[in-house]
């Protein structure tokens, strides 16, 4: 697996990590997650919310207008339902067919246009991307 255009993305606040997401960028256009995760302690709180807001609004900047996740079928409602994926059509699939995109198995893979995404990011006292 070619492991080029893979970032980490963190949420911290001083310097305590709060949210974590490994991200990689296709073609410049589709950007694939397969990782996020929010330490135990500041779960239900709108933690990953708030970083989500603040990838895809950082992603949609770099002009990528996909995202993709694999997601496992018991979280799949809630990405759908929360965060606005959908999930792959005949579309997705032929358009990412080619890239090497990291599916888990027994994974749904899932999809969000993000082009234009124009949202407000939350205020905090430090944004960091």
């Amino acid at each position: 697996m070619n492991h080029t255009m893979f970032f980490t993305a963190i949420m911290e606040r001083d310097d305590e990590i709060i949210c974590v997401a490994s991200l990689r960028v296709h073609e410049n256009k589709v950007a694939e997650m397969p990782l996020i995760t929010t330490r135990g302690m500041y779960r239900r709180q709108g933690m990953c919310t708030r970083f989500m807001t603040v990838i895809e609004s950082v992603l949609s900047s770099l002009g990528v207008d996909l995202l993709v996740i694999p997601s496992v079928k018991e979280r799949e409602k809630t990405w759908v339902s929360v965060f606005g994926f959908e999930p792959f059509d005949l579309e997705t699939k032929t358009r990412t067919e080619k890239m090497k995109i990291f599916v888990c198995s027994d994974s749904v893979m899932l999809k969000k246009n993000i082009k234009s995404v124009v949202r407000e990011v939350p205020n905090t006292e430090r944004n960091q991307f």
